[in-house]
């Protein structure tokens, strides 16, 4: 039983409180002697695979110069082309200084290398026992393995030592950005914006106090009188004209075949019946003739002659009516008028678009506001859970019970 046993066992685990900034110092130390062991070997390796990359430069170059026994010009040629262009995979090899893209990398490099055709291959096989070239080959793929075995164990506590440096960086950067975004926040104010609200809303208080908003205000009512009793006229000719609709539509076409006699203007009914009544000007004698000629020829069912006959007398004084629409349409237009060129209308609609600028720029800086609080808070969380991962990959690696303080 080893020491660390022994005291595991008579006095438990370690206990260790630590800020979290300073975890992966503390691993390091606890870890030193493996880590830096791994971090030799790791360099071992890497300056390995420039040692047999050269090694097959210089057997690619010795490759270009052979010479077949048997005076085959052929494999002499497929020998330089394949050294030429292996030498070129050879150059072009890039390797991360990580040695875990490094192995892939090294993976890459070889898979591509032994990407020959079966022309190339016969004539590597042929010239084996004149060059080291497969031998280095053969160190190469050992030297795969080689990264391989390491990573899957010696590597594994520099590795956890990096994944702990790289976590607490993660959470010194979210930190960062919480501290930004306090900032941010407290920089953003409403104050001269509730400034400005308030002066603006104490002016047009002011202007809606005085004569002219009052005048305003009546000629505004009197405005909308007129335009509900232009409408009540409309809609009174419209409805009774509907009511008749049937009735003049049957009566024009039986006067156009000369079925019934008309002793008036019929083309002013048809007018009328069309909507076109304001053509049709004086029709008070149409009206009357149409009552006598639709009872008269019975035209219409009973109870439809009964509703003709009370729509065409409701308007007995179209005339009249259209005239009072037509004033009633001249006088809405002149109020309007003057409605749209008093000064008061202006000022207040200018303020109201101060207002509603303001009042849009308060509601923006409150919507930052709580977008940032909102990405705070998440922030805040994301860090403490990593904090929490952080100490887990702590008690793991250390064998030990590891507290973080959140600095």
């Amino acid at each position: 039983m080893s020491l660390e046993d022994i005291k595991k066992r008579f006095f438990g685990s370690e206990e260790l409180t630590v800020d979290y900034s300073e975890a992966p110092e503390t691993y390091r130390e606890r870890k030193l002697r493996e880590i830096e062991a791994a971090e030799d070997r790791a360099e071992n390796l890497k300056e390995r695979t420039q040692k047999h990359l050269e090694e097959l430069k210089t057997d690619l170059d010795e490759m270009k110069e052979y010479t077949d026994d048997e005076g085959l010009k052929v494999v002499d040629d497929v020998a330089e082309d394949f050294a030429q262009s292996q030498k070129l995979t050879v150059e072009r090899a890039e390797f991360s200084d990580r040695i875990e893209q490094h192995l892939e990398d090294l993976e890459d490099f070889v898979s591509e290398f032994n990407d020959v055709s079966e022309k190339q291959g016969q004539v590597m096989r042929r010239i084996n026992n004149r060059t080291e070239l497969l031998g280095v080959l053969e160190d190469v793929n050992n030297h795969v393995s080689n990264i391989q075995d390491f990573l899957s164990s010696r590597y594994t506590a520099l590795q956890k030592y990096r994944g702990i440096k790289e976590l607490e960086e993660e959470i010194s950067q979210i930190k960062d950005d919480i501290q930004e975004k306090k900032i941010e926040k407290n920089s953003i104010s409403t104050e001269e914006e509730e400034e400005k609200k308030e002066d603006i809303e104490e002016e047009i208080e002011k202007l809606k106090d005085s004569d002219d908003w009052q005048q305003l205000q009546d000629k505004k009512q009197r405005l909308q009188e007129l335009k509900e009793e232009k409408q009540e006229i409309r809609n009174r000719i419209s409805k009774n004209i509907s009511t008749m609709r049937r009735g003049l539509k049957k009566l024009i076409y039986q006067v156009q075949n000369d079925e019934i006699e008309f002793d008036a203007e019929i083309s002013k009914l048809d007018k009328v019946s069309e909507g076109e009544y304001v053509e049709a000007g004086n029709i008070q004698e149409e009206l009357e003739e149409a009552r006598k000629r639709i009872k008269e020829e019975e035209v219409l069912e009973p109870r439809q002659i009964q509703n003709f006959v009370d729509a065409s007398r409701e308007l007995s004084e179209f005339e009249g009516l259209i005239e009072k629409r037509d004033s009633l349409e001249k006088e809405v237009g002149e109020l309007e008028n003057e409605v749209q060129n008093m000064s008061i209308k202006e000022k207040i609609e200018g303020l109201e678009r101060d207002l509603r600028d303001v009042e849009d720029s308060i509601e923006r800086k409150r919507s930052r506001k709580a977008d940032l609080n909102k990405e705070i808070s998440e922030l805040e969380k994301e860090r403490k859970n990593k904090i929490q991962d952080l100490e887990v990959k702590m008690n793991k690696g250390l064998d030990a019970e590891i507290s973080l303080e959140k600095s």
